[in-house]
C-alpha cells in the first residue's frame, strides 16, 4: 500500500524532480504518527507458521483423507464393512467411492 501511495504522490507532482520513495514515507509515518505498520503476507503462511488457521485446517483435512483411504483399504481387505464406517465415507486410491453391497 505504501508503494501505491508513493506512486500516486509522484504521479501528481508534475515537473518536480524530487520523488517520494517508499522508505521515506514509512519512516515519516513511524516518526510522526501513531500508526501500526505491518506487512501483509501475499501467500499462504502454513509452511512458515504451523499454528495459523490455514495450517491447522489443512492438517485436519489431510488427516481426514488419510483415514478415508485407510477405511477404503480395510473394506477392500474384507476387515470392515461400509456400514461400519458411519463417520467418514471411505475413498480409494483411484479416487472412486465404490458402493459395497
Amino acid at each position: 500500500m505504501a508503494t501505491e501511495i508513493c506512486n500516486d504522490i509522484n504521479k501528481n507532482r508534475n515537473n518536480d524532480k524530487v520523488t517520494v520513495c517508499r522508505n521515506t514515507l514509512i519512516d515519516t509515518l513511524k516518526a510522526y504518527t501513531d500508526v501500526d505498520i505491518c506487512a501483509t503476507l501475499r501467500r499462504k503462511t502454513g509452511k512458515k507458521d504451523i499454528t495459523s488457521a490455514w495450517a491447522v485446517a489443512r492438517k485436519a483435512f489431510a488427516e481426514q483423507m488419510l483415514e478415508q483411504i485407510r477405511l477404503g483399504e480395510e473394506i477392500d481387505a474384507g476387515r470392515l464393512t461400509l456400514q461400519e464406517c458411519s463417520d467418514l465415507i471411505p475413498i480409494y486410491f483411484d479416487g472412486s467411492r465404490r458402493s459395497v453391497h
